[in-house]
């Protein structure tokens, strides 16, 4: 039987979602909106298969037909707009990354697109038009398997429930484990993310089930309405913080009935339409406000808001054109092979993007060489070393003796600090890896062999001077930041070593390279693409202070962000013709070597070279 206050309820989460995704000031933990629809989710689908299987009616393979007529008519819409949108829209390298993104869902396996390949060095996620496709792959994996547990023990009623209990408190377990180890593992993966699925889906076993209960209906809504106001972005989620909202979907889904004030809240028309709604929103809003990022900018102003009519079209169009009729109007055959045969088309022209390499003869030349500079920083070691056998005929003899550092900002520094050390005579020492702290890390950590070595040769006085530059910006967004900036100044000034600090560079929210790019095939003014000096230094100001507070006062500091923002006004993303940066917060060489005047007053004290 049909119940509005679920709906609702699915309102509340696509609200909570939507107000953080369109960064409305105080929704820092919307994001929880996801953890809702997942243990909705669980209690509708598991009510039904249950239900079926008592009836004696349940079939695996008309539950997956039903789910492709639920979920894929539109989401197959949205994909080809986003493909036709790519086109026209996005630089060579992420209309390609687009493409792929497109292939890994189509599979349902975007969560493992995400973790595994979604790293580092690549453009922010926010400006992926799929990456809001992690939960409907992480559904769509435990529902692959989910009925055909069911099914199997179907003769053994009251082992369901068991296995279901056994296998969601190890999810969670292992989930609150993972969670301070690997938490991107911990959030995109479905073994981390299935006890949220099975909360739900655990209620549907209750027969006593929903029951009008007002306080605790009443408190449930606050467990479910308080976390999208107070958590953020540190805080540690999925884990054990997440059984408020868990918990308090549950509480809704059992006790809030329409007689309870907090039902009554969950049965209004407007909150139930929303809630109707909740699905084709999800699709539409994101790759629309990912696009809006891409060509604008991250920027949270009422210009964006003209966005939200346009999502509430397409969403609304998409609803009544294809998801609604989907599932309801049209013959179920006809729906499910002609979804499996879009699908493969629209599969195939992402190859075809794929194989045409993002169809870069839509740009000009000048505008492929802005984003070349995306490929610059392979090249950092080669390539410094070739300009400094240009530049640097002859190297004097080297009794300064540096270790050299820190993770990828140390290594699109290596261009100028090669070329200063040949000059000055200083012999220059780094790590293969990428390790921005002294922490003694277990023997599997990719860092710990480094780290240890570097230890024993900086007790031993095999350096005179440690050079140590981080991407400090975006490692204090770590939860554990200052612990470890700590940790690593008390290792480092028990060595005895002279120790200076590279400060932050400005960082840019849109792959510049890119964003060039694209600029110039729009014929915009590349100027207007420069950074602006006091939003770069009230963006790092926090950053700045915890450096200057937490590292002992005898580190030094070098500040290189005045060689790449002249007279303290512009900050310059590109110069002559070529990006300074790589990404949104890489330099090119081109970019490293403008740090030159900067870094030279360095290697000049520290070296025996007057």
């Amino acid at each position: 039987m049909y119940q509005p206050r679920l709906d609702g309820i699915r309102g509340l989460s696509i609200l909570a979602v939507l107000a953080y995704h369109f960064e409305v000031p105080g929704f820092s933990g919307g994001y929880i909106g996801v953890d809702v629809f997942f243990v909705l989710s669980g209690y509708l689908i598991t009510s039904l298969i249950l239900q079926e299987l008592r009836a004696g009616t349940f079939s695996v393979f008309q539950f997956w037909g039903k789910r492709i007529r639920r979920l894929l008519p539109a989401y197959l819409a949205m994909a080809l707009a986003c493909l036709i949108a790519g086109f026209f829209l996005l630089a060579v390298s992420d209309f390609s990354r687009l493409a792929m993104s497109l292939l890994w869902q189509s599979l349902s396996a975007s969560n493992l697109y995400l973790k595994k390949y979604v790293g580092y060095f690549d453009p922010p996620s926010d400006l992926n038009p799929f990456t809001h496709t992690w939960s409907l792959a992480v559904e769509e994996q435990f529902y692959l398997v989910f009925p055909l547990v069911l099914f199997g023990l179907r003769n053994r009623s009251k082992a369901i429930p068991i296995t279901m209990g056994v296998v969601c408190l190890a999810s969670f377990a292992c989930c609150a484990f993972v969670q301070s180890t690997a938490p991107v593992e911990a959030f995109f993966l479905t073994p981390h993310r299935a006890w949220e699925i099975l909360a739900g889906g655990g209620l549907a076993f209750i027969q006593w089930l929903p029951t009008p209960h007002s306080t605790l209906a009443t408190l449930s809504l606050g467990m479910v309405s308080l976390p999208p106001f107070t958590f953020n972005a540190s805080t540690a989620h999925p884990s054990w913080i997440t059984l408020l909202p868990t918990l308090g979907t549950c509480g809704l889904i059992a006790f809030a009935t329409p007689t309870t004030p907090a039902g009554r809240i969950l049965s209004h028309p407007r909150l139930v339409q929303l809630g109707q709604l909740s699905y084709s929103l999800y699709l539409w809003h994101w790759p629309l406000l990912a696009f809006y990022r891409y060509r604008w900018g991250y920027q949270f102003s009422l210009q964006t808001l003209w966005l939200l009519p346009l999502v509430l079209i397409c969403s609304t169009l998409s609803y009544r054109y294809l998801e609604r009729p989907a599932r309801t109007l049209w013959p179920a055959r006809n729906v499910v092979l002609g979804s499996v045969l879009a699908s493969t088309i629209i599969s195939a022209l992402a190859c075809g993007v794929l194989w045409k390499e993002g169809f870069p003869e839509r740009f000009s030349h000048s505008s492929l060489r802005f984003e070349r500079a995306s490929l610059d920083r392979e090249n950092w070691k080669l390539q410094g070393e070739a300009r400094l056998k240009k530049l640097i005929p002859t190297q004097r003899q080297k009794t300064t003796r540096v270790l050299f550092w820190g993770n990828s900002h140390r290594g699109h520094l290596h261009p100028v600090v090669r070329i200063l050390a040949a000059k000055y005579g200083v012999d220059i020492e780094y790590p293969t890896q990428n390790c921005p702290w002294f922490i003694l890390e277990p023997p599997s950590h990719p860092c710990a062999k480094a780290t240890r070595l570097a230890l024993e040769r900086l007790n031993n006085g095999q350096y005179t001077h440690l050079l140590w530059a981080a991407g400090w910006e975006r490692l204090s967004t770590e939860r554990d930041f200052e612990t470890k900036l700590q940790t690593t100044g008390k290792l480092i000034q028990q060595t005895g070593v002279n120790t200076t600090v590279v400060l932050p560079i400005p960082i840019y929210t849109i792959p510049i390279p890119a964003r060039l790019s694209m600029a110039t095939h729009w014929n915009e003014d590349l100027n207007s693409l420069h950074g602006n000096w006091s939003q770069f230094k009230r963006q790092i100001a926090a950053v700045e202070k915890t450096l200057a507070s937490t590292l002992p006062p005898s580190f030094h500091q070098i500040d290189p962000a005045p060689a790449l923002c002249p007279n303290q006004n512009i900050c310059l993303t590109h110069k002559d013709g070529q990006s300074l940066y790589s990404d949104t917060n890489h330099l090119t060489i081109a970019g490293a070597l403008e740090l030159l005047p900067a870094l030279e007053p360095y290697f000049k004290r520290i070296s025996q070279v007057q």
